[in-house]
């Protein structure tokens, strides 16, 4: 499950998330320990994955760009954020977490463009579009981080 539920519904990782290389996760709860949304990320290996909706990812970029661009970076692969503190922080605090130390700034996400809310708050929070979206499926887009050294390669503007 990428992303996920805090409307009373569970947030739960694929099995065997927790044991993918540099996986991370953070989470915001009150002060009395009532959850506010969680943010899991992991690196992405070499060689590029196949499976999911990465095909889709690497063929916007190109193969010389996903293994310079998405290679061995921190990629965001779960967030969600309660509906009663929306537009408070807690997501830009929960994505800036999770990707705090990602290896030379290198930080992005795969995400669609039929996604309701992800993209407007990634593109508000310094996220870079790297290439148009994907023509087939789920129309994927890439989403560099604000520290991505390929930022000013990304073509302007989307």
């Amino acid at each position: 499950m990428v992303g996920g539920r805090l409307d009373g519904g569970p947030v739960r990782r694929p099995a065997g998330a927790t044991a993918r290389p540099g996986f991370t996760a953070v989470g915001a709860l009150t002060v009395d320990d009532v959850p506010l949304g969680p943010a899991t990320a992991r690196t992405t290996p070499v060689p590029f994955p196949s499976g999911r909706c990465y095909p889709q990812g690497a063929a916007v970029l190109g193969a010389e760009r996903t293994a310079g661009w998405l290679c061995e970076g921190r990629e965001v692969d779960g967030t969600a954020v309660a509906p009663s503190v929306r537009g408070r922080g807690v997501g830009t605090a929960l994505l800036d977490a999770v990707t705090a130390d990602a290896p030379g700034g290198r930080c992005r996400l795969l995400t669609s463009v039929r996604a309701s809310t992800t993209p407007a708050f990634r593109r508000r929070r310094g996220r870079t579009q790297a290439a148009p979206p994907a023509p087939e499926g789920s129309g994927l887009v890439v989403l560099l981080g604000p520290g991505h050294q390929a930022r000013a390669e990304a073509p302007h503007p989307l």
